[in-house]
């Protein structure tokens, strides 16, 4: 029986300094991978991925490039040992979805990365013009979350997995609603580290309007396999369809939630791949089905225990 196999790549606040060095020391092609893109993006973002230092890796104009190049690197990885193989479906956690159209070959990779440190640019001048922060919520329900929204007029930034929510806005107004999480059922309220703004929100709307231009002169076409969208948790086929998903992502909370139970229910998924990330998208999709298969690849020893799972 043919598994029904889904990709997916990870998001911003997954990167460690060192993340694809042993990949690129190992296969001569992700070496060259790197250096292409380093080439492309006039910067050297292999040094930063490979040896840091963390402050400068963890700033959003490199970090999210450097997880579109390693996530890539790992699927090359994973091919390269694996062979080719079927998928079903793919998706990607905010910045991930954009490396997930290019997996799926809706544009070159070169022109993935252009979108991706655009994407990146944009977003960090969003950040700059008002300060705004991200916090974790757990624990909570849906709708608790939305009535501390709207009290304290910030965004739901993502639904994660049952009672993983992140909520983001100005960072004065985050800081109040953090605060009064617990009067409004909600046990554990804590700022997101290492994240420079606030993401998926309304705070985005510079970046959104300007990545909007550049989508309108890329050119995209009919990805080789389904990408599920987390703005709507649908599936994207359609060229303008996905010019859409990846604007309108900048400011929409992102459904992961849903686009998990998606893949599970109705596309019946029965083998995840996680690409780049040492296990957060997993144990994501652990806690919507405890009993769900998913491996994990983002260096040689992960890699290797991902194919004696999926070769068994």
């Amino acid at each position: 029986m043919t598994r029904r196999i889904a990709l997916l790549f990870t998001g911003q606040n997954a990167v460690s300094v060192g993340m694809g060095k042993d990949l690129a020391d190992h296969y001569p092609a992700i070496a060259e991978f790197y250096r292409a893109a380093d080439f492309q993006l006039g910067r050297p973002i292999s040094e930063l991925s490979f040896h840091g230092p963390e402050s400068d890796l963890l700033q959003t104009v490199h970090e999210q490039p450097a997880l579109y190049v390693h996530s890539l690197a790992c699927l090359m990885a994973l091919k390269h040992e694996w062979g080719s193989f079927p998928v079903t479906a793919a998706a990607g956690l905010s910045a991930g979805e954009l490396t997930a159209y290019a997996a799926a070959d809706a544009f070159p990779v070169e022109t993935g990365l252009a979108l991706m440190a655009e994407r990146a640019k944009l977003m960090h001048e969003a950040c700059r013009q008002t300060p705004g922060s991200m916090a974790l919520l757990r624990g909570a329900e849906e709708n608790d979350v939305r009535n501390l929204a709207a009290e304290f007029d910030v965004d739901i930034a993502s639904v994660n997995a049952p009672g993983e929510i992140l909520i983001a806005g100005e960072t004065g107004k985050v800081t109040v609603a953090v605060s009064m999480a617990r009067e409004y059922g909600i046990p554990e309220a804590a700022f997101l580290n290492h994240v420079e703004g606030a993401f998926h929100s309304r705070l985005m709307n510079p970046a959104w309007e300007a990545f909007g231009k550049v989508l309108e002169q890329t050119e995209i076409r009919s990805p080789k396999f389904e990408v599920i969208s987390s703005v709507d948790a649908l599936p994207v086929t359609d060229p303008a369809a996905i010019r859409k998903a990846l604007h309108d992502q900048l400011t929409s909370t992102v459904r992961w939630q849903d686009t998990i139970e998606r893949l599970l229910n109705e596309y019946r998924i029965d083998q995840f791949i996680e690409l780049g990330s040492d296990g957060k998208l997993a144990d994501l999709v652990k806690r919507v089905r405890s009993d769900a298969a998913v491996v994990s690849i983002t260096d040689i020893p992960t890699l290797r225990a991902a194919l004696a799972a999926l070769r068994s």
